[in-house]
């Protein structure tokens, strides 16, 4: 028993390490929903671009922005707003100089890149307040969340292009940036912006007219945004055309630069907020190790399970007192003599045995009957003819020799 159970896990074993080994060969399939993250290897994925961004600022520091980086602005103590406007308010203005005579800054630019990108209103104050010290902002989404567009006084419009034909979606992405002309990749949303500030220089317009991304000057610094995130994707650095991706980011000027895809709460950001779970499944040795770790122990604890269960009682097979029934009963009707009540009751086991066996009715003994028993049976028709015979002729004597009752007996028999 214990060798069948060897033979079964290892089976089990086999088949799961073949399953893991062929999962591991087969090509991953594709997605095609943007997601611009740094991790995402898909076509519609950063990958590819966070990880030339070193390129574009050559001999400088390009890092994931941290936690700490505009945490001077967030623990100032003038982070209050006296105003009701946006930042071009003259009273925001002279806040900031006053801010930025009390306040030593890190200086690098920033680089936020989503599909939808979220930033909360303590990290907009804080990062704005960094492009106006003298620093640069780069922020490319198809959805860019309210907190920021609120304090640059710019409304946005977003719009899904499943309902139109393929021909006025093409129209929409066809773009101009910076005067030059360009085709962009379509994808199933569309953004543009229907209210910017006076003062931000259009860099980026449809077709149609549509405003797709502007750059102005706060402060001593400048903010770039740019409605179109899929052209800075794996898929389209790669394969389409690079040049929009690289003329935005050499917008910034050469010097330390620090890129996130969304900023989110005082002292958290993106990577700190991922769970444990998350960062496995990022990295496909860790998520292969994980789950053969996974299995090892749930096979483990199967086998220990079965080592220290309790020892199952073995169970005779009930005897068959049938029979000892049968031969007592036998034994009384013997020593009793009454042979013609034995008689009558094998008379009526035969019966019950030819209904059970060959389901003949035999309620009515003719002819026909007795033909068709012999031919059932294979026992001769005249046999199957005496045997009724000799039962009739006997039943009517009161008592019955022994001789009498083992002809009888002898006849039944020729059945077995």
């Amino acid at each position: 028993m214990k060798k069948v159970g060897f033979i079964i896990v290892g089976v089990i074993l086999l088949l799961l390490v073949s399953s893991i080994v062929h999962n591991a060969l087969q090509p991953k399939p594709f997605r095609w929903d943007p997601s611009i993250q740094s991790y995402d290897r898909q076509p519609y994925g950063g990958f590819v671009f966070f990880d030339e961004l070193t390129n574009f600022f050559p001999g400088q520091m390009v890092e994931q922005l941290g936690k700490a980086d505009l945490e001077i602005y967030q623990l100032s103590d003038q982070m209050g707003w006296e105003t009701s406007g946006y930042l071009y308010d003259q009273d925001t203005v002279l806040y900031y100089d006053n801010f930025k005579d009390d306040v030593t800054y890190k200086d690098f630019n920033v680089i936020c890149l989503a599909d939808d990108f979220f930033i909360d209103e303590l990290s907009a104050r804080a990062l704005l307040q960094h492009v106006y010290q003298g620093n640069d902002a780069l922020v490319s989404a198809n959805v860019i969340s309210y907190n920021l567009l609120n304090y640059l006084n710019i409304e946005i419009e977003n719009s899904t292009l499943i309902y139109k034909t393929d021909s006025a979606i093409k129209e929409l992405f066809n773009i101009e940036l910076f005067g030059k002309k360009y085709e962009v990749r379509p994808v199933n949303h569309y953004t543009k912006l229907v209210r910017v500030p006076e003062e931000a220089e259009v860099i980026a317009k449809g077709k149609n007219g549509d405003i797709l991304g502007v750059k102005f000057e706060l402060g001593e610094g400048t903010v770039t945004l740019f409605t179109m995130p899929i052209v800075f994707s794996n898929y389209y650095v790669l394969k389409e055309d690079y040049e929009l991706a690289e003329i935005l980011t050499l917008e910034l000027p050469n010097k330390d630069t620090k890129w996130s895809n969304y900023l989110r709460g005082r002292y958290r950001h993106d990577e700190e907020k991922r769970s444990l779970m998350d960062y496995i499944h990022q990295q496909e040795s860790l998520t292969w190790a994980f789950y053969i770790l996974l299995f090892s122990v749930l096979i483990y604890f199967g086998l220990q399970v079965r080592r220290v269960q309790r020892a199952v009682p073995v169970l005779e097979a009930p005897s068959n007192d049938a029979l000892k029934f049968v031969d007592t009963i036998s034994n009384l009707y013997y020593l009793k003599k009454d042979h013609k009540a034995m008689m009558e009751m094998k008379m009526s086991y035969f019966l019950e045995w030819i209904r059970g066996t060959y389901h003949m009715d035999t309620h009515n003994i003719d002819s026909a009957f007795i033909t068709k028993l012999a031919n059932q049976s294979g026992v001769s028709e005249e046999d199957v003819g005496y045997v009724f015979k000799t039962y009739d002729q006997l039943k009517k004597k009161l008592q019955l020799t022994d001789a009498e009752f083992l002809r009888f007996n002898k006849l039944l028999q020729k059945f077995k």
